[in-house]
């Protein structure tokens, strides 16, 4: 089955913040009418045009413009936005990556 892309896009994608294995993402409306439902993709491989849907993680956001993707590995992550309007997918928002540290080692709790 062939794709269609329609000219329909997400606005620009921000991280907000990065915390262990969390990470908080913004992004702007479509200004597409109709749209029913943003998606969310996260892989630890670069992310395209053409492997977006390979990625490990993908989360239905409904019309909400920000999410948390929680239960990262350490490392770096390639996140993008994607929207639904009238059954079809738009092309993917711009690509950004953030890096999820590893938790501190040695550490003690002082009471």
């Amino acid at each position: 089955m062939k794709k269609i892309m329609i000219s329909m896009f997400v606005g620009f994608l921000i991280l907000a913040s990065v915390k262990a294995a969390d990470v908080k993402l913004i992004w702007g409306a479509s200004p597409s009418a109709g749209v029913t439902n943003y998606i969310v993709y996260a892989n630890t491989n670069t992310i395209v045009s053409t492997n977006y849907y390979l990625s490990s993680i993908k989360i239905e956001v409904g019309t909400n413009l920000t999410t948390r993707v929680s239960g990262l590995t350490p490392g770096m992550w390639w996140f993008t936005v994607t929207c639904i309007a009238d059954d079809v997918e738009s092309d993917i928002s711009n690509v950004i990556t953030g890096n999820v540290p590893n938790k501190p080692g040695n550490v003690l709790k002082i009471k």
